[in-house]
């Protein structure tokens, strides 16, 4: 996506670029969360941080798809 993204990949770096911050700090607290569940067998913590690392994966895959119908020009 740098210096200059192709014009069909433009939506997915835009989409990627802000991503990827949020995933920087998103991640590490689900992990450490999911941990600390596990730690104080705490079931309730565990679905909290399940559904943290849930939502990240469901927006890199929307971003995934974006970039393969971009690809693949929606085949």
């Amino acid at each position: 996506c740098k210096p200059t993204p192709a014009p069909k990949l433009e939506s997915f770096c835009t989409g990627f670029r802000d991503f990827a911050p949020k995933f920087q700090v998103a991640y590490p607290q689900a992990v450490e969360a999911w941990r600390a569940a596990v730690r104080g067998n705490d079931a309730a913590k565990a679905k909290g941080a399940e559904a943290a690392a849930l939502q990240l994966s469901a927006d890199l895959a929307a971003l995934a798809g974006q970039v393969l119908m971009q690809i693949t020009g929606g085949i």
